[in-house]
């Protein structure tokens, strides 16, 4: 397996990411909260897993490159002296070390060697408590070649991995020496189908999504969650389908928000594409500027649920 010891350290590496997000949370987490100007929540957990992660892959990799969300261009002191604290109870790193190692992540992606991080993918659901995910991809010249996703608050801490080519395996957050082989559902009618989605109205057009329901002939409540733990959800055939339909013509995806779950739905046997079907495309910087939307599916069900979808949006340029 070419890429093995790129998966050995990324397990390993997101075990513990996972760890010190949870004992942030373990604390007053509006104490631990701003607010950045496009007014999205951050979190000292954020900037603490940055910097660990980051700091771990230059150590074994110093020089591959890193596309990470966050940077310290916003951080508050009072944030960052509680980042210093926090990071320090799993790994023990100078301030300037911590501000150095959270801006690695600043790339802008194109050929070579890249890791992409989203530290805490799902902030909103982290600050209640809910789902959120470490989620940690690494590619070559835009391929993806591994991925590794943290749960810490799904079905008592889980973490899936994969390498392309290789499957996908679970693990417990507190046990990553023995893996499961995880696949997608068989789920092949429509009707059948479990969607997953978005809590956060924002992230994702619930009224098309409902729409959409009503042409496959859905009959299931869709569940809801924050985080790429939706493509978790789908990898260990927990959903059927997962849908991030745009709420507009704008926006473009972020590549960490989906590439350490596209790889692994991939791996367990299904597919993800954008709304009109065409495959993501990791190759043109920190956003995926060229792809609309996200349909992600067990495989079986792909080209009936983006027909569905394309249909949906047949008048979106």
């Amino acid at each position: 397996m070419a890429y093995q010891k790129e998966l050995d350290l990324a397990i390993k590496i997101v075990q513990t990411a996972c760890k010190i997000a949870e004992s942030v949370a373990d604390s007053t987490l509006d104490e631990q909260t701003m607010i950045k100007k496009d007014r999205s929540p951050v979190t000292v957990g954020d900037y603490s897993v940055q910097a660990f992660v980051n700091k771990m892959i230059k150590e074994t990799f110093p020089t591959d490159k890193i596309i990470a969300e966050e940077s310290t261009k916003e951080i508050e002191e009072s944030i960052l002296l509680k980042v210093i604290e926090n990071v320090n109870k799993f790994h023990k790193m100078t301030k300037e070390e911590i501000i150095q190692a959270i801006d690695q992540g600043s790339c802008e992606g194109g050929n070579g060697r890249y890791w992409i991080l989203d530290p805490i993918d799902g902030t909103l659901g982290y600050l209640r408590r809910e789902q959120y995910a470490v989620c940690l991809g690494f590619m070559v010249d835009g391929e993806l070649k591994v991925g590794v996703l943290g749960c810490p608050n799904y079905e008592k801490g889980t973490i899936i991995a994969g390498q392309k080519g290789c499957g996908v395996k679970r693990y417990s957050v507190e046990d990553i020496s023995n893996g499961i082989d995880v696949h997608v559902t068989k789920t092949d009618k429509t009707e059948d189908i479990c969607f997953c989605e978005s809590v956060e109205a924002s992230h994702s057009d619930h009224g098309k999504a409902e729409s959409i329901s009503k042409t496959l002939g859905v009959t299931k409540e869709s569940v809801r969650m924050d985080s790429q733990a939706k493509y978790l959800a789908v990898a260990t055939g927990k959903a059927d389908v997962y849908l991030r339909l745009p709420r507009d013509n704008v926006y473009c995806e972020k590549v960490w928000d989906h590439s350490a779950g596209y790889l692994l739905v991939k791996e367990a046997g299904g597919r993800v594409t954008d709304i009109f079907g065409k495959d993501l495309d990791f190759t043109v910087g920190r956003t995926l500027k060229n792809n609309r939307g996200i349909v992600c599916t067990n495989g079986l069900l792909h080209d009936k649920v983006v027909a569905a979808v394309s249909e949906a949006f047949k008048d979106f340029k």
